[in-house]
């Protein structure tokens, strides 16, 4: 350093204060070794003979601070003003830098990969482009617990080998009830379809077990008619619909289009939309019965479903009514079942794989909380699990 431009050995006080003292004493000792032949200390000689020259001046004496000279001159032009600034500006930077690569750096050691919070993504908004709340995604990316509180939970899964908890099933107890599998919740000509058809829709996945468990049911019972699938009817128009579900189907931004009267004008088969799907016609035409429905719960008071059921049960003689409950959309219509089957004393075996929803999050967290939240009236099961049950 002692044989750099004076000007260079000044700036370099203004990156690190600590040596400003023998920066200063340098930058002096340059001046007065410029007056005479370059000095060198390739050897401890040249260093000794230096040192005994008169005009090699002495070390500052130590102390606190910056030294007054130094103070000047990071200061004694506009450039040098400048250069102090933006020396100071760079400092700062690096130092941010290196505390966000450590707290990286801890995270990592902290939290590894597989345990990780998901990464957040993009919000859902309503038709003016506002943010819809994600409360529970937003709380577990910042690392929040967002599972249930308490150990006192009943279990709720029914296994194949186990006894059932709220008591075996009967052949004279138990009905089972397939809500909304129709064309209309999949096919592409319905402004609720899916893209691809049944084959793009969660509802090509279950139809297969629903029709396993009716089959079943109806052997384990003895009643065919024990077997109910429920059928949502839209209105001709908005205007002959009831109550709250004239907004449902009032022209707005963003509503279904979903009349009668609109399926036909855009092109759609509507007694296709709106009947039974092919693939469990069979039931109906082996003694199944088909309810009507105008809401998403079945139990409402048009809807055919409660009246048929206690027609059923007075008939068969069962006193513990139990509900086997499959069909779509799991956090819309079969929830809204589910919780009027409770209101009407039912006890509810919610069948997890023979459900389906067009938004799986949101399915999902009903079993995760809503559902969890009935532990005492609901059990889940697997089709297999309940199967079993039912020989």
């Amino acid at each position: 350093p002692c044989l750099h431009p004076p000007q260079l050995v000044a700036s370099h006080c203004t990156v690190s204060l600590a040596m400003a003292g023998t920066a200063d004493w340098m930058y002096r000792a340059i001046e007065a070794a410029t007056e005479g032949p370059e000095p060198t200390l390739s050897s401890a000689s040249n260093y000794h003979a230096l040192g005994a020259a008169s005009e090699w001046p002495q070390p500052p004496p130590t102390h606190r601070g910056l030294p007054r000279r130094t103070v000047r001159e990071l200061f004694s032009s506009p450039w040098q003003i400048v250069l102090t600034l933006l020396t100071g500006a760079a400092l700062l930077v690096a130092i941010v830098a290196v505390v966000l690569f450590v707290d990286l750096a801890l995270d990592d050691l902290f939290h590894p990969a597989s345990d990780q919070h998901p990464v957040v993504g993009r919000y859902p908004t309503d038709i003016h482009g506002n943010r819809i709340p994600q409360t529970l995604a937003h709380l577990q990316a910042l690392g929040h617990n967002i599972m249930l509180q308490g150990h006192s939970w009943e279990p709720m899964e029914i296994e194949a080998d186990e006894p059932l908890r709220k008591g075996p099933l009967m052949p004279d107890s138990v009905a089972l009830v397939i809500v909304d599998m129709q064309p209309l919740f999949y096919d592409e000509s319905s402004p609720w379809g899916a893209q691809g058809g049944l084959a793009g829709s969660s509802m090509g996945d279950i139809w297969q077990n629903q029709y396993q468990l009716a089959r079943r049911l109806m052997r384990f019972s003895g009643h065919n008619d024990s077997v109910f699938l429920t059928r949502f009817v839209v209105p001709k128009s908005a205007a002959s619909a009831e109550g709250i579900m004239r907004h449902y189907y009032s022209p707005r931004p963003g509503a279904a289009a979903a009349t009668a009267d609109e399926l036909t004008a855009r092109g759609a088969h509507v007694p296709y939309l709106l009947d039974i799907m092919p693939q469990l016609q069979p039931l109906i035409a082996d003694g199944a019965q088909l309810c009507v429905k105008y809401t998403p719960g079945a139990f409402a008071p048009d809807s055919e479903l409660s009246a048929a059921l206690d027609t059923y049960f007075r008939r068969i003689g069962g006193r513990t009514r139990t509900l086997i409950l499959v069909g779509v959309e799991t956090d819309y219509c079969v929830l809204s079942t589910m919780l009027g089957a409770f209101d009407r004393y039912y006890r509810v075996i919610l069948v997890s794989d023979a459900v389906g929803s067009s938004q799986p999050n949101s399915a999902l967290a009903q079993f995760d909380y809503t559902f969890r939240r009935f532990d005492h009236l609901l059990d889940l099961a697997t089709t297999d699990a309940l199967l079993s049950h039912l020989s």
